[in-house]
């Protein structure tokens, strides 16, 4: 592994926007980035990927680097989780009937039906292995995101790597400074990336000031590739 260029850039690896439960709109998602002076952005929105044509076409216009993103829920020992997919190709996981099967059973899961008609059961997408087979067949790196929040120690994320994990999120205003010395330990053992990520959302006005921010107000710009 090792530090993605521009060690002093700031990067944020985890945002939302109004195509899942943020406040702003893709483009404004954006446009807070540049503000903030954000350099590299990924916007994962909760299982959908509606946005990132419009963050894309954003990015190049204010000359921000940007990755395709999402975040997806699975479940882990009876527990939800997140896991973060990046660097997917847009029409190849539009065209991936997998992968649109399972954003339609997460959509309807949660009370939004944004499709006519879907006939995948909810057995197909409960467990974490087969949610990183599916983004790792979409060309998506599974990463799992903000593990401190969900107490998720070394041996699960141990057996993750097993089943094809290839990064934790370890920069993360969710983390601790002495969760943060852990995960890096736990990223170095398995060799795994680890990204940045503010997991904005834009609700509140203090949230503002935390695009690209940890929970100091220091700038995220550590990611290792």
């Amino acid at each position: 592994m090792k530090l993605i260029s521009g060690f002093r850039k700031i990067r944020d690896f985890h945002t939302h926007s109004d195509k899942s439960d943020g406040v702003f709109s893709p483009s404004e998602v954006v446009g807070k980035a540049s503000e903030a002076g954000i350099k590299q952005l990924a916007l994962t929105d909760h299982n959908t990927i509606r946005g990132l044509s419009e963050a894309q076409s954003a990015a190049r216009a204010s000359g921000i680097d940007s990755i395709n993103g999402i975040e997806v829920s699975a479940k882990f020992k009876g527990e939800t989780v997140h896991v973060l997919g990046y660097g997917f190709d847009l029409t190849t996981a539009q065209e991936d009937e997998d992968f649109i099967d399972y954003l339609i059973f997460l959509r309807r899961a949660s009370g939004i039906n944004l499709f006519e008609s879907a006939e995948s059961e909810a057995e197909q997408f409960t467990n974490l292995e087969k949610v990183i087979k599916i983004l790792i067949k979409i060309g998506a790196v599974p990463v799992l995101a903000h593990p401190g929040e969900e107490f998720i120690n070394e041996k699960d994320i141990a057996e993750m790597v097993k089943m094809g994990l290839k990064g934790i999120e370890v920069y993360t205003k969710k983390h601790s400074a002495e969760q943060v010395i852990e995960y890096e330990r736990i990223a170095r053992k398995y060799k795994l990336f680890m990204t940045t990520g503010s997991d904005f959302h834009g609700y509140y006005d203090d949230d503002l000031h935390r695009l690209g921010r940890d929970n100091n107000g220091k700038n995220l710009t550590k990611a290792y590739l």
